[in-house]
């Protein structure tokens, strides 16, 4: 063990060991040794900052090593701290560190708050000091990170965006408002996020209005976070408008799967019977998808209208009789809704099927019945 080869001292006597010594422990020592010599290197106050400060920044380190160069600086008494942990915040993907990193920053007070407010007015450090300032869980970040939710780099404005929708304040409903009119989808998808923590500013109807033309957006991923923010806005409205873009001949078909998924999210009366109707107006591949979502959807009442409408699905559209696919995933769905209903259907598709759908009409036969498997 290091500890033990450099000093031959036991732990309880740490307090001997040189800045030197100590700092080459914490470099090599096992997980308890650098455990017991940062008790150490805390007494060395100030004087451990700078070659910590290099540990702590310095992406080829192992990941422990730095952890406890934070831990260390965590508990001295010095604004550097928060510039060390601002940069470090500004350069690193270690999920571990960052979170280290924000608890210290959160646990500085008003004092961090100021010091990275100050930083927002130099250009070189204001991305770091907004990714930090984005840590913090205090209603004192609002204002400064409000002055920079229009800043002209990417990074900036989608840190503050992101951090600012977790506030309720008012005066981020403009920001989250202008956020939608940005040019990069990220800040418009953000946007979409922040304004659904907001909903007590908004009637259901005004919500819907704001978030509908973003369906259509450029971009596929904003038109899918569009859909499952309609999916949870309280409305009749909203599900209407999920489901004529749903059956729209050009719809993208990530984008229909997003929507069925965000119907059968919202589980009223209203939504299932729009997957319903959509049954009968949409490709082979989107309604195997319905029929599948259906079958995962747990509300007792809602399940047993979901076994009249896929009963009723099966015996009215050719489709359902011709497709090996939508059989099976029916066979599936009454299996996993126990639709006692379907008992008769199963036995004929038992008898006339396909092999693969016999295969499945067998298993929810058996599996609703609780009887031995047909031959």
């Amino acid at each position: 063990m290091y500890l033990s080869q450099q000093s031959n001292l036991p732990l309880n006597n740490l307090e001997s060991f040189s800045l030197h010594s100590a700092l080459k422990t914490l470099e090599n020592g096992s997980f308890e040794e650098r455990w017991a010599i940062a008790k150490v290197l805390v007494k060395y106050s100030e004087v451990v900052i700078e070659p910590l400060k290099a540990v702590i920044l310095d992406e080829n380190r192992d990941s422990e090593y730095r952890w406890f160069a934070l831990k260390i600086i965590s508990q001295l008494d010095n604004p550097d701290i928060v510039l060390i942990i601002s940069e470090l915040l500004n350069t690193t993907e270690d999920e571990d560190l960052i979170s280290v990193g924000a608890q210290i920053l959160a646990s500085q007070g008003e004092r961090a708050i100021s010091i990275l407010t100050a930083l927002l007015d130099s250009p070189p450090y204001r991305l770091c000091a907004t990714k930090a300032l984005a840590q913090i869980p205090h209603r004192l970040v609002i204002k400064p990170l409000l002055s920079v939710a229009n800043d002209g780099n990417l990074d900036i404005r989608q840190s503050a965006i992101a951090s600012l929708s977790n506030f309720d304040d008012s005066s981020i409903i403009p920001i989250l408002e202008n956020a939608l009119k940005d040019y990069h989808s990220s800040i418009r998808k953000e946007a979409l996020i922040g304004l659904m923590r907001k909903t007590k500013y908004y009637s259901p109807q005004q919500l819907v209005t704001l978030i509908t033309p973003f369906l259509d957006d450029v971009d596929l991923s904003v038109c899918q976070q569009a859909a499952i923010c309609l999916s949870h806005i309280p409305h009749t409205l909203a599900t209407d408008i999920l489901f004529s873009t749903l059956i729209k001949p050009h719809t993208p078909i990530p984008l229909q799967h997003t929507i069925i998924k965000s119907l059968a999210w919202q589980e009223t009366s209203h939504s299932i019977h729009a997957l319903e109707k959509a049954l009968y107006l949409v490709s082979e591949e989107i309604c195997c998808e319905i029929i599948a979502i259906l079958g995962r959807i747990n509300e007792p009442k809602i399940k047993e209208t979901i076994a009249k409408i896929s009963l009723k699905f099966y015996r009215n559209h050719e489709l359902a009789k011709k497709s090996d696919q939508i059989i099976q995933n029916l066979c599936y769905t009454w299996q996993q809704i126990n639709a006692q209903e379907s008992l008769d259907v199963l036995i004929k598709i038992i008898n006339t099927g396909g092999e693969k759908s016999k295969i499945y009409a067998q298993s929810a036969f058996h599996n609703i019945n609780k009887t031995p498997t047909i031959d």
